[in-house]
């Protein structure tokens, strides 16, 4: 661990998970609040589910997020991908799995918890580490298409990932050619 202990490190700890919890400390991705605003347009309901320790409800209100319900983990007592907390959001959703999708950036907690219980799971993938494909995308502005609410053009993000996909291992081919010893120019001896 990172060492320390008493009063001094439990304080620290403290300070700093208050600041943590401080609504003002966060700013939303500038697609968000867009994209809430397109799935309302569809007449969406919308849950906000959360591992965070803050006030959620409070969080979504200072925000200006526009969400039917709102289940945190500090409240709820069990954090994703525990089913409950998505069950929960469903019940207060009133929808059943199989009606509702969860969008997060989590395989482990968002995408295999919701899938656990029958929901369609869609990755945001912000920084574009895995395949393109329906069930992940790299912004919110995607998420209508990807849901089937508006048309989309799933071939031409298809192709702007592999492009950035090339020029990233391009980079790294170049990098790992800067740093690596040159080869010997000449042939060893022949052994006779």
């Amino acid at each position: 661990g990172m060492g320390g202990g008493g009063a001094a490190a439990n304080a620290c700890a403290r300070e700093i998970v208050g600041e943590w919890e401080r609504h003002e400390n966060f700013f939303l991705y500038d697609d968000a609040l867009p994209a809430i605003a397109r799935l309302r347009e569809h007449g969406l309901r919308i849950g906000l589910i959360s591992n965070g320790q803050r006030d959620l409800e409070e969080f979504a209100e200072h925000h200006g997020l526009d969400v039917d319900v709102s289940v945190g983990s500090k409240h709820h007592g069990y954090v994703k991908p525990h089913r409950s907390i998505f069950e929960t959001a469903l019940a207060a959703l009133d929808v059943a799995p199989a009606e509702a999708a969860m969008v997060g950036d989590s395989l482990a907690d968002d995408v295999e918890g919701a899938r656990a219980l029958g929901i369609r799971a869609i990755l945001l993938d912000r920084d574009r580490r895995h395949p393109p494909g329906t069930d992940v995308i790299a912004s919110l502005a995607e998420l209508p298409a990807a849901l089937g609410l508006e048309a989309g053009d799933l071939q031409a993000q298809a192709a702007a990932f592999d492009e950035a996909r090339q020029r990233e291992r391009a980079a790294r081919r170049t990098a790992r050619q800067e740093v690596s010893p040159a080869a010997p120019t000449e042939a060893p001896p022949a052994r006779s």
